[in-house]
């Protein structure tokens, strides 16, 4: 099982569940979602975890731009690129992540907001653990991710709630966390 330890600062949770991550599979890139041959070849099942832990890490560092670089497509061109590492970083968790395990990798169709068909990808199941009042009342519960593939490689998508933040009049509009 993989650990984020501690030290790694306040987890922006919202942003991390937000960020819904999203692994993918083959032949699904290129916004269309049609399984097409020749199309690049998607990352292993095995390397979904790992993006994921990659992708909690720079939400926690506060490194927005580089979160929004392994963004779904869609959902980049929905979230441009200022507006998003605006609106995320008003946002934050104050909550301090203790650990992110992960449990599951799972290939499942994946709801993505704003398509009216499921597409291949995958489910990351974790466990977190966030300090909430020092290590003695540690706040600790599961969920699952998902991502999807895009060109080759493993993309994170907007959680429905997010996305209809971006879809919408904007973070500005977005109700205070």
């Amino acid at each position: 099982m993989n650990r984020l330890g501690p030290g790694l600062g306040a987890l922006t949770l919202l942003a991390a569940g937000a960020a819904a991550v999203a692994i993918g599979l083959p032949n699904q890139a290129r916004g269309s979602h049609a399984s097409r041959g020749g199309g690049p070849t998607a990352p292993s099942l095995a390397s979904a975890g790992e993006f994921l832990r990659r992708e909690v890490r720079e939400k926690i560092e506060g490194r927005w731009a580089a979160a929004w670089g392994t963004l779904y497509p869609a959902h980049r061109r929905l979230a441009l690129r200022q507006d998003f590492v605006a609106c995320e970083r008003a946002t934050p968790f104050p909550a301090e992540l203790q650990s992110l395990q992960v449990l599951r990798v799972t290939r499942e169709p994946v709801v993505v907001p704003g398509l009216a068909q499921p597409v291949a990808g995958v489910g990351v199941l974790v466990k977190v653990e966030l300090a909430w009042y020092g290590n003695r009342d540690p706040i600790t519960f599961r969920h699952e991710f998902h991502l999807v593939p895009s060109q080759g490689h493993w993309t994170w998508l907007l959680s429905n709630e997010r996305y209809r933040v971006y879809a919408g009049a904007g973070c500005a509009a977005a109700p205070a966390v």
